[in-house]
């Protein structure tokens, strides 16, 4: 996902403007649009694309018959094809949960004509909504905010992510196109389910952070790592991030980079010569914050693949981010935060300005307990061996998926929508 859309094109046209044999152009070209602009500026003969086909097969086929909204993007996750790849696992994908198992995942026809609400419109829930939509049920969308999405909102703010927003797009154009009705800004409780009489419930939403025992822990200054990409959080000159996973990595990125310059400026201030373009370039590269993160394991990234991670870790190097593994945050201080070294010796970190935890999230499951208590409902979990019919009865079904199932992988969280919404 970090390496720019058509960036080695260029390695083409260097071959195409020194041989007179057709050359094909590949990597990271993943719409018909960017391998359009690659032919008519003549860089490349034809173009080749991998992991554009796994999350949509029909994407020659849609781009030929001009369905471009209809295609299913490549977000350039990494996680189901590459990643599985090293792992010696089959691949899979984020965005086509049916990938690799066509024929034992196409969609089935239903029995009876179902109505289905859907709380949260995060991955998982938007996902649901699409599948039960498209089998033909009756389906209704809640979102307590004003716009789809959920953590895919937070997902596409870090440096290198921006392609998560075609999910989003993609999924808005399906809600039109399919008919799903969508109740933006609508915070369900009890009582709305009681009036809306679903015969189904899907509970999407989402998860919670956990804050761990630290004194100090509920400081002004501190704040949890995804509010500073929700821009609820100001950012400090001296920053510490407590845990080294996937979120305080990127986040830590997102830290050192703040106020760097924009390309667009650079582009503007070089070309005029108002800048030195090896002035412009340290300016372009890094912003000028300090940044600290803390890891009580010994290793960083635990939950990054492997395709992922190393150039996630070279860019905080680059960067100048500072890492401490095997650690344990004993205190946060007005100014200072203390921690036990991997020699159980006490250090402190002094001049902190914001403190920001990214410890782990729970899931944000209350919802569904209040409706099986009051509503009398059945409970129907979601995993890998749900029932291939689920039971039939006067009660409403009620199916937890996502995060509020337990915290997962976006890619996990689509795949069990889908598997889930296939069997209602």
């Amino acid at each position: 996902m970090d390496v720019p859309e058509g960036c080695y094109t260029y390695l083409a046209e260097g071959i195409k403007n020194n041989v007179s044999i057709p050359i094909f152009s590949s990597n990271r070209i993943n719409t018909p649009e960017l391998a359009e602009q690659i032919l008519m500026a003549g860089k490349a003969d034809a173009i080749c694309m991998g992991r554009a086909l796994i999350a949509d097969p029909y994407l020659p086929m849609k781009a030929k018959k001009g369905e471009i909204q209809d295609i299913m993007n490549c977000v350039a996750c990494n996680q189901g094809c590459f990643d599985n790849v090293f792992k010696m696992m089959p691949v899979s994908c984020l965005r086509n949960a049916r990938a690799g198992n066509e024929a034992r995942m196409a969609l089935k026809p239903i029995k009876e004509k179902k109505k289905v609400m859907i709380i949260g419109a995060g991955p998982a829930g938007l996902e649901a909504a699409r599948i039960a939509r498209m089998r033909g049920h009756e389906v209704h969308l809640f979102e307590k905010d004003a716009k789809i999405g959920g953590l895919l909102n937070i997902i596409c703010i870090p440096p290198g992510r921006s392609e998560f927003k075609k999910m989003i797009e993609n999924y808005t154009y399906w809600i039109h196109k399919l008919g799903i009705d969508l109740h933006l800004q609508t915070e369900v409780t009890v009582d709305i389910v009681k009036e809306f009489r679903p015969d189904v419930v899907f509970v999407a939403t989402g998860s919670i952070p956990t804050k761990v025992p630290i004194p100090g822990i509920d400081r002004k200054n501190v704040y949890w790592a995804n509010d500073v990409f929700s821009r609820d959080a100001p950012i400090g000159n001296n920053n510490v991030i407590i845990g080294g996973g996937a979120t305080g990595i990127e986040l830590a990125i997102y830290l050192a980079k703040y106020g760097s310059l924009s390309r667009k400026a650079f582009e503007f201030l070089t070309l005029y010569k108002a800048l030195e373009p090896e002035i412009a370039l340290k300016m372009l590269y890094k912003g000028n914050k300090k940044v600290t993160v803390l890891e009580q394991l010994p290793k960083l990234g635990s939950n990054l693949g492997r395709t992922t991670k190393w150039v996630l870790l070279d860019k905080c190097d680059f960067l100048g981010v500072k890492f401490l593994t095997s650690v344990k945050v004993t205190e946060i201080g007005e100014d200072f935060v203390s921690y036990t070294d991997n020699k159980g010796t006490e250090q402190r970190i002094n001049d902190v300005d914001m403190v920001y935890y990214a410890t782990g999230v729970a899931s944000n499951d209350n919802i569904a307990k209040e409706i099986k208590k009051v509503y009398y409902a059945t409970e129907t979990a979601s995993n890998d061996n749900i029932a291939n019919e689920i039971e039939e009865s006067e009660k409403v079904e009620v199916i937890r998926i996502g995060d509020a199932q337990k915290p997962q992988t976006v890619l996990e969280a689509v795949e069990r929508a889908y598997k889930t919404a296939n069997k209602i």
